[in-house]
C-alpha cells in the first residue's frame, strides 16, 4: 500500500490502522478472562486517564482494596442481522477465547449536511463459545457540506465496563464546530483525562472520514 494512501483520511488502511493500538490493548481481556494475566500491582499512572480509571471510582477503589483490576462480564452478543441486516457481511464464527472489533459508518445526504450513523463493538467468546459484548458505542453526528463542520452530535453508550464509564458521553459536545476532517488529529486532546473515555474517542475519530465517504454519495 503506498504511504499516500495510509495518510489519505477515508482509506481502508488509516481506518485499519487507527484501530490497531486499541484494538490490541482490547485483546487483553481474554487473558484476563481465562486467568493467565498478572493483575496484581498495576500501572497506578492510569487512574485518572478516563472516566472508568477516575479516582475514587469503580477500579481506584478496587485496586486500593485487592490491588487486581476488576475484570467485567457483558452481555450476550446479539445477532448483527436483528440490529441492521444490510449494514455488516457475513462473519465467521469467533474461536474461543478470541476478541472482535466491528465498525460500521453509515453517511447520507442530509437537508442540512452530511448524516453520520456509526457504531464499533468489541466482543469476546468465552472457552465454552459464548460471545460478550466487551465495548458497544453509537454515534449520531451531522457535518456540514460546505465547511466540514461537525454541527451536531449524539453518543450512546450501549455496553462498557464500569459504573461511572457512560458520564463520558457528555464530552462529544466539545467536538461541535470542529471541522470533521481534523478528527482524527484533535480529538485526542480536546477529549482527554478523566473526563473522557478510549473507547468515545476511537469511535468519534471515524468523523476524520466522513468527507471522503460523502464525496462518493450522488
Amino acid at each position: 500500500m503506498a504511504e499516500a494512501d495510509v495518510a489519505q483520511p477515508g482509506s481502508i488502511t488509516s481506518q485499519l490502522l487507527d484501530d490497531l493500538p486499541v484494538a490490541l490493548v482490547v485483546s487483553g481481556y481474554s487473558t484476563a478472562v481465562a486467568g493467565a494475566q498478572v493483575r496484581e500491582q498495576p500501572n497506578l499512572d492510569r487512574i485518572d486517564v478516563c472516566m472508568g480509571w477516575r479516582q475514587g471510582g469503580t477500579v481506584d477503589l478496587e485496586l486500593a482494596r485487592s490491588g487486581a483490576i476488576p475484570i467485567p462480564h457483558g452481555p450476550i452478543v446479539p445477532a448483527l442481522e436483528d440490529h441492521d441486516a444490510a449494514a455488516w457481511h457475513r462473519l465467521p464464527s469467533l474461536d474461543h477465547h478470541a476478541v472482535r472489533r466491528l465498525r460500521r459508518t453509515d453517511v447520507v445526504r442530509d437537508i442540512r449536511g452530511w448524516r453520520v450513523d456509526a457504531s464499533f463493538r468489541d466482543s469476546h467468546t468465552d472457552g465454552t463459545g459464548i460471545e460478550t459484548v466487551i465495548h458497544e458505542y453509537d454515534l449520531h453526528a451531522i457535518v456540514e457540506f460546505s465547511t466540514d463542520e461537525i454541527i451536531e452530535a449524539l453518543a450512546t453508550p450501549r455496553v462498557l465496563p464500569y459504573l461511572e464509564c457512560p458520564v463520558a458521553a457528555a464530552a462529544v459536545q466539545n467536538i461541535i464546530g470542529m471541522p470533521a476532517s481534523d478528527a482524527r488529529r484533535t480529538i485526542p486532546s480536546l477529549i482527554s483525562g478523566a473526563a473522557s473515555c478510549t473507547h468515545l474517542n476511537d469511535l468519534l475519530r471515524t468523523l476524520a472520514d466522513v468527507p471522503t465517504l460523502g464525496r462518493h454519495l450522488p
